[in-house]
């Protein structure tokens, strides 16, 4: 027990991790409200205080009553809209029009549209009333459906069974039809209410809590498992009675105590904010009140999901940090463990994500520690799984599956932790590395502290090598990234139009466009006359027909969009812009590409988080910053040299990942289009300067300088925490989950940014990313060059 308090103390006396802690929180609290806060949320958020009002006033009442009363309101503002329309038109077919069905509504419904007089005499606002008041109706619908819903089961078993393909009583099709029925009929007599629920189902649908989780459970892991290590004090505990079973027992018990108060702090964070933003939900009805969760077979209440989804949620990281910990244990390197750890989850998510529900591959999709995170899937949705077919609920074989991991990777973790020495040793491979690189790789005599961070940089912590990996990776992905987008039937047409076409408009282009129009308008009229030739057959008609509107299908439709380009082209001509034929497919995701442009970035920011720490923490870790004090220069030269490394490997870094794509496309589409204005690509650009080569080079430009932005703060970092993995965890709070946060929003592009003329937006962002550059390289500065001799750290080593 009181190792267990001890590692406890170790982990929550770091102040840093409070801060850390309180960030991933603040964060999450943003990324949820923005999340939330969007155009269509709008009315709901606003008026959130009236739509809790109304659900309360048409809960009480029977629904039947309610449903009536809800009618005959929406009638009356229907009528309200017409009796608008009408003040507003200036037809008299219109005005007649109007007149009669108001009359008509007039005999029909008396007072709904006496209530429509009302509302439209008094000017009531009352678009947020009618959107409230359909959504109420639909609930209202869905409760009295869902006993049809549930009685229904079996007969739907029984007609589906009656096909062939349903038809084998030993298939898992037939034998999950049945096992469907019957898990539902105990929810037959489940009595159903109106409540506001859409506070539980956004925390039940928000996804990125699970990523900051993730964060705070790897810095905890860091402090349990990384403290000892670098300040060598495990080989003491072999010294013990107990040597160091206990040990690991007390930080297994603290990672997995920490992981479940984290967890439910997380939760608890996002269903207040939610709470706030909607209102408060009904814990006490049934959870199968809420549509979303109209699958779910538990007879539970909302209350009670809520503490499932948070059980899930728990038992999901309760995996995720026990294999977390067998990795901090088997690796000593830090890109090691951060690549291992981050591999192992981006594989499980992939496979989730990636997998379709009826793929043979389900398996790896539903088996899957992401399914057990998204609660509201696990518990809220009803599936059985084939298991040699048979159909086997979801939830227990999951649960039985990532028990059993769990306990191996923890019964692991003591073992390799009580084996093996926790010590760096170097292997095999570690030590051909060191002949090679002493071969081959050394400096001879004196040399400048600027060859000398090089060559510690890239040849000792071998960035060398994760360089030339990225160059492979960027190489290959280019070969997926530069193919023509086929998405249309008519677009293979389209593109060999454009392959003559591209470039200036030529009086032999104008002639050609008018040789095409007047194949298809012969098409046409040939067309025409096939219909009324009554000396062919129907047979024939149909046939000659067919193959005509074949061509025009294709074909045709590709040379309409040909026309409306030209026509558009003429437009800008004689605005005096530099008009130009240029394939809108290729150049159009060219200049601006939603997913390529956050795969490159993303992929650039990962390999600086893991270089970039280790240019100024190894001085820390080894105690050689308090030599340098004494030097001619102290800190300063040696500082400016490191800076000079980072920038350089980010310049190269940079290059590697964006060089590849941009020769394949040159290779592929050549380099004829790249002085056309980007404003003969997009139709609703006027008046931009920038051509398809201008409009690249601002994009590589601004992405280079939020690189730069992102090496600043991890430099920061590095220096501030002192520690490789501490960096790179925290790098990945600031950086990589918020890159994740808008990933699905397209705005936050570049290239978008370009494409749509928002320049003043380019130029906001530019000078942020330069703001932060100078910024945070002065506090570098600063922290790395202080003269205080770090005695307290050299007493603990």
């Amino acid at each position: 027990m009181k190792l267990f308090i001890y590692e406890l103390k170790k982990v929550l006396n770091k102040k840093i991790f409070l801060v850390v802690l309180a960030i991933c929180l603040v964060i999450n609290g943003f990324l949820l409200y923005s999340s939330q806060n969007t155009e269509e949320n709008d009315l709901r958020l606003t008026y959130s205080d009236e739509y809790g009002e109304m659900l309360d006033e048409y809960s009480s009442m029977p629904l039947d009553k309610a449903k009536k009363q809800i009618e005959n309101e929406l009638l009356a503002y229907e009528i309200s809209g017409r009796l608008e329309s009408l003040a507003q038109a200036d037809n008299e077919e219109l005005i007649e029009s109007y007149t009669l069905e108001l009359e008509e509504y007039r005999k029909s419904n008396p007072e709904a549209y006496k209530k429509a007089v009302e509302m439209s005499e008094s000017g009531e606002e009352s678009f947020w009333k009618n959107s409230f008041l359909y959504d109420i109706s639909q609930q209202i619908e869905y409760i009295n459906s869902y006993p049809d819903f549930i009685s229904e089961m079996y007969d739907r078993a029984k007609a589906q069974s009656a096909s062939s393909i349903f038809g084998d009583e030993n298939s898992f099709s037939y034998k999950n039809l049945y096992k469907t029925a019957d898990d539902y009929s105990g929810l037959k007599d489940t009595k159903l209410s109106l409540v506001n629920s859409d506070s539980l189902t956004a925390t039940v649908k928000y996804g990125l809590t699970d990523i900051f989780v993730i964060a705070v459970v790897l810095l905890i892991c860091i402090y349990l498992f990384g403290y000892e290590r670098d300040k060598g004090l495990y080989s003491l505990i072999r010294c013990t009675k107990f040597g160091r079973l206990k040990t690991i027992i007390a930080k297994v018990a603290v990672l997995f105590v920490l992981s479940a108060f984290v967890s439910v702090l997380f939760i608890s964070s996002d269903f207040t904010v939610n709470t706030f933003l909607y209102g408060s939900t009904d814990l006490s009805v049934n959870v199968q009140s809420i549509s979303e969760f109209r699958n779910c077979t538990l007879s539970v209440t909302t209350g009670q999901f809520l503490m499932l989804f948070a059980l899930a949620k728990i038992i999901g990281i309760f995996v995720i940090s026990s294999l977390l910990a067998l990795v901090f244990i088997c690796f000593s390197s830090s890109a090691a463990m951060y690549l291992t750890g981050l591999g192992a989850v981006g594989a499980e998510y992939l496979l989730y994500s990636l997998i379709g529900q009826n793929s043979f591959l389900n398996l790896l999709k539903y088996i899957n520690i992401f399914y057990i995170l998204d609660g509201g899937e696990f518990f809220g949705s009803y599936l059985n799984l084939n298991i040699f077919s048979n159909a086997v609920t979801s939830v227990p074989i999951v649960f039985a599956v990532f028990s059993a991991v769990f306990i191996l990777c923890t019964v692991f973790s003591c073992v390799v932790f009580c084996k093996r020495n926790q010590q760096k040793k170097a292997n095999i491979f570690s030590k051909l590395f060191e002949k090679i690189k002493s071969r081959f790789f050394r400096i001879n005599g004196s040399t400048s502290v600027l060859k000398g961070e090089f060559f510690k940089f890239t040849v000792q912590n071998r960035m060398a090598v994760v360089l030339i990996l990225l160059v492979l990776f960027a190489v290959v992905s280019s070969f997926g990234t530069v193919r023509y987008p086929y998405s249309e039937v008519s677009d293979a047409d389209y593109k060999a139009y454009m392959e003559y076409l591209e470039g200036d408009i030529t009086s032999e282009k104008e002639n050609y466009i008018a040789e095409q129009q007047e194949y298809f308008d012969g098409l046409r009229q040939r067309l025409d006359e096939i219909a009324v030739n009554s000396e062919l057959s129907e047979s024939t008609k149909q046939a000659m027909s067919k193959s005509i509107e074949n061509i025009l299908n294709s074909k045709g439709v590709a040379f309409e969009r040909v026309c409306e380009q030209y026509s558009r082209l003429l437009e800008l001509k004689e605005s005096g812009v530099n008009a130009r034929f240029i394939d809108e497919n290729i150049y159009s995701t060219f200049v601006s590409s939603k997913t390529r442009e956050w795969n490159d970035f993303a992929l650039l920011c990962l390999v600086l988080i893991i270089a970039v720490p280790c240019v100024f923490s190894v001085e820390y870790k080894n105690g050689m910053i308090n030599l340098i004090r004494p030097t001619r220069n102290g800190k300063t030269r040696l500082f400016i040299r490191k800076i000079a490394v980072l920038l350089l490997f980010t310049l190269l870094s940079f290059i590697a990942v964006y060089l590849p794509y941009l020769i394949r496309f040159v290779s592929t589409y050549g380099t004829n289009s790249f002085a056309t204005p980007i404003v003969c690509i997009f139709e609703n650009l006027q008046g931009s300067a920038f051509s398809v080569m201008g409009a690249m080079i601002v994009n590589l430009l601004c992405s280079l300088l939020l690189a730069l932005a992102v090496v600043s703060i991890i430099t920061a970092l590095s220096i501030i925490t002192e520690s490789n993995m501490f960096t790179m965890v925290l790098s990945t709070v600031l950086i990589i989950i918020p890159c994740l946060a808008v990933y699905s929003t397209e705005s936050v592009r570049i290239g978008y940014c370009i494409a749509n003329k928002f320049v003043a937006a380019l130029v906001v962002v530019c000078v942020i990313c330069v703001a932060i550059s100078v910024i945070m390289t002065v506090i570098s500065q600063l922290k790395f060059t202080k003269s205080r001799i770090r005695r307290k750290k050299n007493a603990d080593s």
